[in-house]
């Protein structure tokens, strides 16, 4: 008796089994959800991680947060901000000054 041949469903795709090549790239295909965190948590991470109390590492296990590349992107904005704070602060008093 003929063993049937099998096929593989993936997100509505039928695939024979045993093409490699598809099978690698099935393997490789990563489905990402969007996580989305409170400004809260942001500013803890943040605040921790300035403060030298957490290293990234240590924060990412803390706060459950799966890839590193989420703290940088909030430690740029972080720091784009104390930049903005610190150019508008040295506006005000030398605007202070020249009255």
């Amino acid at each position: 008796m003929e063993e049937a041949a099998r096929t593989t469903c993936f997100s509505g795709l039928i695939l024979p089994n045993g093409d490699t090549k598809i099978s690698l790239l099935i393997r490789k295909l990563k489905i990402y959800t969007a996580v989305r965190y409170s400004k809260e948590t942001k500013r803890d991470v943040i605040d921790g991680i300035v403060k030298g109390e957490l290293w990234l590492e240590e924060a990412m296990v803390k706060y459950a947060i799966n890839d590193r590349r989420v703290i940088i992107s909030w430690l740029r904005k972080y720091q784009g901000e104390q930049i903005k704070t610190m150019t508008e602060q040295t506006d005000e008093s030398e605007c202070k000054k020249k009255k």
